[in-house]
């Protein structure tokens, strides 16, 4: 990626499928890549169908040796799955390496309620460590729960900044979630303690030239990852219907933070998919 052109597109796929009966078999979501050494480690979301619920989600890994062109499994088995804290599922990981590990911080499955007559998962945010990348300790941390607002909290993504982190996701409501509304996916961001495992402020991330009517995010935006780009910061986004409207940019010139008391607010670009 170079300024976010498109370098590339892979014409083939990239992981090959789960076996039957494994936790990737029916369906595998990309979250974080990292480079750890010569390798791109890529921590992904897998899927299965359940026989009572809809599905059952694990968090797996697998590697490159060739910058990203095709992938390997780590283990046939997922790094982590339903545990002592996390009864219901696991899935998208947001991934950091430190100077004494990795960390992680990942969507947890709190439960399935009935909502107009289906099955609905409610999920927050938690966190646990590694040494290595591979090996997790189960003795996970709640981050950020849910609130009588929120049903749902997905796909964190992590900087650090001096003396805290920053923690940006995406929220919704427990009803009527996939159609336009205040229950829809929004993007919010947290001020997080120096250790990353309590939240200090959190507030909805708002747009310098918020979305206008018709607009591609004009209702929906979820799933932000957020890196820093020279002295900016970048989130990339999805619109409305999980992105089947478009993804795109939002820029926040000289670093400033999105989230605090005194915070900026980024502008987003009409760029999308």
């Amino acid at each position: 990626m170079d300024e976010f052109r498109v370098l590339g597109v892979s014409s083939e796929q990239v992981l090959e499928d789960g076996p039957p009966g494994a936790f990737d078999s029916h369906g595998m979501g990309p979250a974080t890549a990292l480079m750890v050494g010569s390798q791109v480690y890529l921590y992904y979301t897998g899927m299965v169908r359940g026989a009572d619920l809809p599905y059952q989600l694990a968090i797996g890994l697998a590697v490159s040796d060739d910058n990203g062109h095709s992938f390997r499994r780590v283990t046939d088995g997922p790094l982590l799955a339903t545990g002592p804290h996390d009864p219901w599922f696991m899935s998208t990981p947001c991934v950091r390496q430190t100077s004494s590990g990795f960390e992680m911080w990942y969507s947890s499955g709190v439960g399935w309620r009935e909502t107009d007559g289906q099955l609905e998962p409610h999920y927050a945010l938690r966190h646990t460590r590694s040494d290595d990348g591979i090996f997790w300790s189960l003795n996970t941390r709640l981050v950020i729960g849910l609130t009588r607002e929120s049903a749902g909290l997905t796909r964190a993504s992590v900087l650090h900044g001096g003396s805290s982190r920053h923690l940006w996701f995406c929220s919704r409501g427990a009803q009527r979630f996939r159609e336009p509304g205040q229950t829809a996916y929004r993007l919010q961001g947290a001020t997080l303690c120096e250790r990353g495992l309590a939240e200090i402020g959190r507030q909805e991330v708002a747009f310098a030239n918020p979305p206008s009517r018709e607009d591609w995010d004009e209702w929906m935006q979820a799933y932000p990852a957020v890196e820093a780009l020279g002295e900016d910061l970048v989130m990339l986004y999805n619109g409305n219907g999980f992105g089947r409207g478009g993804f795109g940019r939002a820029r926040l010139p000289g670093g400033a933070l999105l989230v605090g008391p005194n915070s900026s607010t980024p502008s987003h670009n009409k760029m999308h998919a």
